[in-house]
């Protein structure tokens, strides 16, 4: 898991994200859509550029059961690194339901600074924790794999 984790450190490369993408298939991505919606992307492939593909791709599918869709990743947007904000894990964690996170605020004084790329790789165990929770909405997400993740 740490393995993963540095995966999403704001210092990787462009280069190197993509490297990491194309060496270690199963991976799944969290990401904010251009709606401003958290999306998982799961059998996320790196395709080479070839004979046949005159550019490199990055594709994902979103949705389950028998229909899901195919999303093209720009991997300039995707491998962005962030700097935002963000309450302290331990306040995320201490949460005990899903509507204490309207209600929880960043103080100044005492806000943790998150440094991450735009996307996040996650492996395949905490991919069927997501998949199990009611939704993508942090609210169902936060409680949920701080209770599996401890």
């Amino acid at each position: 898991m740490q393995t993963i984790m540095e995966f999403n450190s704001h210092q990787v490369t462009e280069e190197m994200w993509i490297s990491n993408l194309a060496k270690n298939p199963g991976l799944a991505m969290l990401l904010v859509n251009g709606f401003g919606k958290l999306t998982l992307l799961h059998n996320v492939s790196y395709l080479q550029e070839n004979l046949f593909c005159n550019e490199a791709k990055i594709l994902g599918l979103c949705g389950d059961d028998s229909q899901a869709e195919v999303y093209r990743i720009d991997p300039k947007s995707a491998a962005n690194a962030l700097e935002i904000s963000a309450p302290a894990w331990r306040d995320l964690k201490g949460m005990q339901v899903g509507t204490d996170l309207d209600s929880l605020t960043v103080q100044e004084q005492t806000a943790s600074i998150t440094r991450i790329k735009n996307s996040l790789w996650i492996p395949p165990l905490v991919l069927t924790s997501v998949l199990e929770a009611k939704s993508l909405a942090p609210a169902d997400l936060i409680p949920l794999l701080s209770v599996k993740f401890q």
